[in-house]
């Protein structure tokens, strides 16, 4: 597996609360086997990492 490729998937599986890949595939692999598994494939929202006085910032505008 690339290594940007496993990061960017820790990165996500972090940001998705699981502890590891190894967790996120655990859970995946169980749905699966109970066909309780859906997918939908989107187009996601970009998203804009704020340091922390700019997250304080825009929740105080809003």
């Amino acid at each position: 597996m690339p290594k940007e490729l496993k990061k960017k998937a820790e990165e996500v599986s972090a940001d998705l609360g699981f502890s590891s890949i190894q967790k996120t595939i655990r859970v995946l692999l169980t749905k699966l086997s109970k066909k309780e598994f859906n997918l939908k494939v989107v187009e996601a929202e970009e998203i804009t990492y704020l340091s922390p006085a700019k997250k304080i910032f825009a929740i105080l505008r809003s």
